[in-house]
């Protein structure tokens, strides 16, 4: 909401990164953690560990940041050349950002509640 609050009086079609285009990046990057803990439960089920599918030289281990790409490239096309780097950056900004709103809402709660 705040950054929707943000972008009022701006020109949204020349933003890559709006509030719109944040909530997908956060849904492609929690499809992603999926995706991988998907994969985690299938080397477990097929080599007994994860460690021993991680020595096998055959098994092709996806990487986080891959299946992000991968993601963000299905819900954005038209931004699908986004490096993982860049991807990551964003959601950094963003997490950055709740955490401070978040702390700025309780110190505001702490200060009526005294």
């Amino acid at each position: 909401q705040y950054i929707r609050d943000q972008e009022q009086g701006k020109k949204i079609s020349s933003q890559v990164w709006n509030s719109s285009a944040i909530g997908a990046l956060i849904g492609a990057r929690d499809r992603a953690r999926r995706r991988r803990e998907e994969w985690e439960r299938m080397a477990i089920a097929k080599h007994g560990s994860l460690q021993a599918a991680y020595s096998n030289p055959r098994v092709k281990v996806p990487k986080v940041e891959e299946l992000l790409v991968e993601e963000w490239s299905m819900v954005r096309p038209n931004h699908a050349g986004i490096s993982a780097w860049t991807l990551n950056t964003y959601i950094n900004k963003f997490e950055d950002l709740k955490y401070q709103l978040t702390a700025q809402q309780e110190e505001q709660a702490r200060r009526k509640a005294e």
